[in-house]
């Protein structure tokens, strides 16, 4: 109900929900800056301004991080 009413929001929080999906999913750094930089040009798409460069540089750092450990 809440996202007929507020699409933003639905909107926001499915591209939230793809963001965790690249990070659990991916397996290697190729792919998950490649998965990475199309979830970027999609925030983009909808002009999110909460969503800066320092942001998407956090979590890319993070995510190779991830791949590290998880030794792929």
């Amino acid at each position: 109900m809440l996202f007929e009413i507020y699409s933003d929001i639905e909107k926001a929080y499915k591209l939230c929900q793809n963001l965790s999906w690249i990070y659990n999913q991916t397996k290697d750094k190729t792919s998950a800056l490649i998965r990475l930089a199309k979830w970027d040009k999609k925030v983009r798409q909808q002009k999110y301004k909460c969503v800066s460069k320092n942001l998407l540089m956090r979590k890319l750092k993070r995510l190779e991080h991830s791949l590290e450990v998880r030794g792929t």
